[in-house]
């Protein structure tokens, strides 16, 4: 389905699933953090998922920040 037969998302609920995305991300940063300090993830695997994840919630950030604007 390309771009312009896409229904449009109202800005409402789609904040609404970036908040909720946003949510599950920071869970899993606390999951990933207590794995490590468990000692069930070396150093290098949690910092990557780790920036990974954080990349991921500037991203929703910028989003979120776009849609409040409408």
């Amino acid at each position: 389905m390309n771009e312009q037969m896409k229904s449009p998302i109202d800005p409402k609920d789609e904040l609404k699933q970036l908040l909720v995305e946003k949510d599950k991300i920071e869970y899993m940063i606390n999951l990933t953090k207590i794995r490590y300090h468990k000692r069930a993830m070396d150093t290098e695997s949690f910092r990557e998922i780790v920036r990974d994840y954080q990349k991921k919630l500037v991203e929703l950030d910028a989003r979120m920040s776009e849609l409040q604007k409408t």
